[in-house]
């Protein structure tokens, strides 16, 4: 008996050349965790991410069930993942969480992972996708931000302040700490006019205060014996001491707590950016799920191209403080490129730089823009039932770049009105921290970054879009 089994053998040979290519697309995120198993947990497919982050090469971890090789013994103590397989398989539902991971060489590292449940076409449980990144930064960000704020408290708790008891002007006490801070001796500071421990600069601010008998604390550079200068908090009441009018002032050098709190604001903008890193890569691995299991090798490895140099673009930017126009303009264009496939083709963009700015020497703050331009994409563009379009401009007027985003969707009312309406709201965490992030900013500028949103309005008022500009201060 012969029977023909060519058709079987192209069916097979078809079957390798797509998983063959779903490999090497998955092998194109080599920042993301990717891996594939059966129900059981089995590895079936192991991406570069994966291989780069964690350690082990292929052939040391197909075959092998996943959770025993990195994932902590607290972890498989728990059985928190049997258990969350299990419900998965019920519900149908994946599992977006947080873990400790534990590479080959033994680095315990927390990742933000995410878990779609696979099912074939009669419904059956085949396995499940992993998607995952590593956020140690996120969480160093936030340790070393606990810690420096646990530390500035205990600078303020122990500082000694100067007392200085003066009667018209001149001292005629002043404590042991007094004596340190301004390198006089007791005798020395008996006598002394208060204006002599003032810096030049200083002095008047000092005199108003104490003509206008604001008791209030003030700041103030103070002037010790040596001739070096501190800034310093003065703050100082009047008393009526056995018919005398005494003035009690008390002095604090502020030095470490300024510099305390400016390491402070500087971590904040680190946290911030790292908050904001994993709330964009997260919508951007909803979406390369989606084209893998649709099974569109062109626009996934066309989305992963771009995803990978995003990813790259973070994570060289997230220590930055500015970082030039020209690498900001590049992932604003991979972010709409991304988002323009996501949405097939449900609108068009333009990003219009001025001629007069230098772009490779003008740095601006990263990823300050890209928020409302996701804006636009979520709520105006997404819900409007024509094709949109996005306009995005970065001008140079007064020794400012302006930044403008306006698109023509369904504007901000009627946005409002359809996220009240969903069951799940789409929160806009990038929006709010940027906004966070823009007052912290404005804390160290001297001239102040400025939000502005518009609604755009035909001749009979009807609204017609969202216009967002931002004026950013350059270096």
């Amino acid at each position: 008996m012969v029977v023909d089994i060519s058709e079987h053998k192209k069916t097979v040979e078809a079957l390798k050349e797509t998983t063959d290519l779903l490999q090497s697309i998955m092998n194109s995120a080599t920042e993301v965790m990717i891996i594939a198993t059966d129900p059981i947990g089995i590895i079936l497919s192991w991406n570069e991410g994966a291989r780069k982050i964690l350690g082990y090469e292929p052939e040391e971890v197909i075959g092998k069930k996943n959770i025993r090789l990195f994932h902590t013994k607290k972890t498989l103590k728990s059985g928190a993942m049997e258990g969350a397989i299990k419900n998965m398989e019920f519900t149908r539902k994946p599992l977006i969480t947080e873990l400790n991971y534990i590479t080959k060489k033994g680095r315990i590292f927390p990742a933000q992972l995410i878990v779609t449940p696979r099912f074939s076409d009669n419904g059956k449980f085949i396995g499940m996708l992993g998607i995952s990144i590593d956020i140690s930064k996120q969480k160093q960000a936030e340790e070393a931000l606990h810690e420096s704020e646990e530390k500035f408290r205990a600078l303020s708790d122990a500082t000694l302040e100067a007392i200085f008891i003066s009667e018209k002007g001149v001292c005629i006490e002043a404590n042991q700490a007094a004596i340190e801070i301004f390198g006089y001796t007791y005798d020395e500071l008996i006598g002394i006019f208060g204006t002599d421990v003032i810096a030049p600069e200083s002095k008047e601010i000092v005199k108003q205060n104490i003509l206008s008998g604001y008791e209030e604390p003030y700041e103030a550079v103070a002037l010790r014996k040596d001739g070096t200068k501190f800034l310093a908090e003065f703050e100082g009441k009047m008393f009526n001491y056995k018919g005398r009018n005494v003035r009690v002032t008390a002095v604090r050098d502020i030095t470490v707590r300024k510099n305390a709190e400016k390491e402070i604001e500087k971590l904040k903008q680190m946290l911030l950016k790292s908050q904001m890193n994993p709330h964009f890569v997260f919508n951007s691995l909803i979406a390369i799920q989606s084209f893998i299991y649709k099974k569109k090798p062109v626009e996934a490895s066309n989305y992963l191209s771009s995803f990978a140099k995003l990813i790259r673009y973070i994570l060289n930017s997230s220590t930055e403080d500015y970082v030039p126009i020209e690498k900001e303009i590049q992932a604003i264009n991979h972010y709409l490129e991304l988002q323009k496939l996501r949405f097939d083709n449900k609108f068009d963009y333009s990003v219009y730089v001025d001629p007069e700015i230098n772009i490779e020497i003008i740095s601006i703050p990263p990823m300050l823009v890209q928020p409302f331009i996701e804006n636009s994409i979520e709520h105006g563009i997404q819900h409007k039932k024509t094709k949109g379009n996005i306009d995005v401009r970065f001008v140079l007027k007064d020794n400012t770049i302006f930044f403008e985003v306006e698109d023509d969707g369904i504007g901000r009312a009627k946005a409002g009105k359809l996220i009240k309406n969903k069951d799940e709201i789409h929160k806009s965490l990038g929006t709010s921290i940027t906004k966070e992030r823009i007052a912290n900013l404005n804390k160290s500028l001297s001239q102040k970054i400025k939000l502005n949103v518009i609604d755009l309005k035909d001749s009979k008022e009807n609204i017609t879009g969202t216009k967002v500009t931002l004026n950013i201060p350059f270096k």
